[in-house]
């Protein structure tokens, strides 16, 4: 585990602990968006390679409460990105489903004829599921599993009033599908990719 994400991830609790001394509450909002998820580097536990990112796209959803210090915002937010499904390779396919908690350190900048420009990073933690289905050679095997990763993301985004639009680069690191034994008795080891999503989504601030 990179402890030097645990440090950071320690900071920024420690700062959304004491935010309601330090900042004011700003807003909150809900937001609806599209997502790609990559399963990128995708190879088994034993070292054998797929040879492709396999992606895919679907809905996602979250909610966020935000404080404020002048042009600094902190963000709390809480995101579902919807089942998507992968090809692996050749007789594996997953199906792959993110919530996430996330907190935001967002810069803001001064209102120009009504619109503002953001960007910022945050880092938090993922509840991932994935559900596996093998079959070659009428040889098969199902299961699934959840993960709990530590994960970051880098965020852009442009608001006129009350809408924004915002651009998520988010990593959720390396996961570990479901292993076992097959149907006729065979070891079938864990399949691993990097969790990486790209989304852009419309948020309403309340």
């Amino acid at each position: 585990m990179n402890f030097f994400k645990i440090f950071i991830l320690i900071v920024f609790i420690s700062l959304n602990l004491s935010k309601v001394y330090a900042v004011e509450f700003s807003h909150l909002y809900g937001s609806l968006g599209i997502y790609q998820h990559t399963a990128k580097d995708a190879h088994d536990s034993l070292g054998s390679t797929y040879h492709k990112d396999p992606d895919d796209k679907n809905i996602s959803t979250s909610l966020g409460y935000v404080y404020k210090n002048g042009n600094l915002l902190w963000d709390t937010e809480l995101s579902y990105y919807n089942d998507i499904s992968h090809t692996l390779t050749t007789g594996v396919n997953v199906d792959i489903r993110t919530l996430s908690l996330m907190e935001n350190l967002i810069f803001v900048s001064e209102k120009n004829s009504g619109g503002y420009f953001m960007a910022g990073a945050g880092l938090g933690f993922a509840s991932i599921g994935i559900d596996l289905d093998y079959s070659s050679g009428g040889d098969t095997f199902s299961k699934d599993k959840t993960i709990t990763n530590l994960g970051h993301q880098f965020l852009l985004g442009y608001g006129i009033n009350n809408i924004e639009i915002v651009y998520k680069y988010i990593d959720f690191g390396e996961v570990s599908g479901p292993s076992g034994t097959t149907k006729d008795g065979n070891a079938y080891v864990s399949d691993e990719f990097d969790n990486i999503l790209n989304s852009i989504s419309l948020r309403y601030k309340f």
